[in-house]
């Protein structure tokens, strides 16, 4: 069986809501990623979209946060 990580919605209109919490998540969902990037386990970033508003693909907002970003192979 095969491992990934998936990582959903860690966009930048999610954050700029300041979610519960913010710093403690973001540290966990870091030390995750950089864990699974060394162990050259997938990762997969899943994002919301819509067809307008904050979260409209191609937007700042529906971007994923930069503290999380995908590698090019992500």
């Amino acid at each position: 069986m095969k491992s990934a990580l998936i990582i959903i919605d860690v966009q930048n209109a999610m954050l700029a809501e300041n979610p519960y919490r913010h710093n403690e998540m973001m540290t966990a969902i870091h030390t995750l990623l950089s864990t699974a990037r060394q162990h050259c386990i997938e990762v997969i970033h899943v994002r919301h979209n819509t067809d307008n508003g904050p979260l409209q693909t191609g937007s700042p907002s529906w971007q994923i946060a930069n503290e999380v970003a995908p590698l090019a192979e992500e």
